[in-house]
């Protein structure tokens, strides 16, 4: 499919909406599934991701700018990733979810006629929850003046697949025939190869993760709002809008220090690393191991350790999905507790010990194998989490 996601184009496409269901919502975004047509575009399935207050309870005018401001950060963060990518001869299409249009794309008529029927569905999705009795996760915005037509903001993607939770269940079930480990070796293999691409994306989790159809099993990044390219060297000749998600690497330990600060409230608790939230009780860590060891990181090592931040988040998102049990006991530890410094020295431990990986979720073929890169990916030092290169983990899979 042809992507053209010119920042200055005027094209304008008509919409229409053959069935609409609400699916879900974040804190400041809904999604729903749309079948229907949209200008050129053969596809008839459709994701629809709404930006709009959905959780939080704000005055008027200053949500209003947020969310404004979040929509054209996160539009800006595609074209860059796009633009990036063109330079660099990457096919991003490949490793990340990215949008066929954008709200002002659309014919104004049309998204009004959108915007209606959506709180429609709304509704029904609240009226579903609360029978349910999920209230904390009811669309508060379903009778807020502050969602309009004007306020709302849209991004349109094909419907290729769904996100892990949705499809891989908590433990083996009979009957169920997605082959687990073959979808966890794309994920590890996407995200080396986003790391070699100099992309971070920030928010790994099972929520993240699409699941493509069948035959392929293979998986792409969704929601990446969070995600930064880096560069060696700032760019001179650089469009405004890429400022967005660009950035220089550290070139000490110092400013690795000093990133991670300043991205302390970027991701999801519970797949957060600890530096993200400790920085400076993990750069103790990391000197006490330098001077200990009489060793200086070099300048490859300090830019590798950015990447770190996705390798933790990737080891939770394994251990979710394949020791579950586990799992469990360090989300009812967070909830219960908080994410404390010692809760992560916990979990640490709680994966090292020799008992761990004994009751999979799943019967795994390459249980040892998954045990090591879980042990790899969760160290308190980030300069210690490791992942598997593609042709090690091909020869480890067997």
């Amino acid at each position: 499919m042809d992507m053209d996601m010119d920042m200055q184009s005027k094209k304008s496409y008509s919409l229409e909406i053959n069935k609409i269901k609400c699916v879900g919502c974040g804190v400041r975004k809904m999604c729903f599934e749309m079948e229907g047509t949209i200008g050129k575009y053969p596809t008839k399935n459709w994701i629809v991701v709404v930006f709009c207050d959905v959780i939080n309870n704000h005055e008027e005018q200053e949500d209003q700018e947020r969310l404004i401001s979040f929509y054209q950060e996160e539009k800006d963060c595609y074209q860059t990733i796009v633009n990036a990518g063109r330079a660099k001869n990457i096919n991003m299409d490949e490793l990340l979810a990215l949008p066929v249009c954008f709200h002002e794309e659309i014919v104004a008529s049309d998204i009004n006629v959108l915007f209606e029927t959506m709180k429609n569905e709304m509704e029904i999705y609240n009226d579903q929850m609360s029978n349910d009795g999920n209230e904390e996760f009811m669309m508060k915005t379903s009778t807020s003046s502050l969602l309009t037509a004007d306020t709302m903001k849209c991004m349109f993607f094909t419907y290729e697949g769904l996100d892990l939770t949705m499809v891989v269940p908590t433990h083996h079930t009979e009957g169920f025939t997605i082959p687990v480990e073959q979808v966890l070796w794309n994920v590890v293999h996407k995200v080396n190869t986003m790391h070699r691409h100099r992309i971070l994306h920030q928010d790994i989790k099972p929520e993240n993760i699409l699941l493509l159809r069948e035959p392929s099993f293979d998986i792409k990044f969704i929601d990446v709002g969070t995600l930064s390219l880096f560069q060696d060297a700032p760019l001179l000749m650089m469009p405004s809008f890429w400022k967005t998600c660009t950035h220089i690497f550290p070139t000490s330990l110092f400013s690795l220090q000093s990133y991670w600060m300043k991205t302390q409230c970027v991701g999801t608790l519970l797949y957060t690393p600890p530096e993200r939230l400790y920085p400076k009780m993990v750069f103790e860590t990391v000197l006490q191991h330098k001077n200990n060891n009489k060793y200086e990181f070099s300048h490859a090592e300090i830019m590798d350790a950015v990447f770190a931040i996705d390798r933790w988040s990737l080891g939770i998102t394994i251990l979710q999905i394949l020791f579950y049990e586990e799992f469990q006991k360090w989300r009812n530890n967070v909830e219960e507790k908080g994410v404390s410094f010692f809760m992560y020295l916990w979990i640490v431990d709680l994966v090292q010990q020799e008992g761990f990986g004994k009751s999979p979720s799943f019967p795994l073929k390459n249980a040892e194998t998954w045990v090591n890169c879980v042990r790899s990916c969760l160290h308190i030092n980030p300069f210690h989490r490791r992942l598997f290169t593609s042709s090690s983990f091909i020869h480890k899979m067997g």
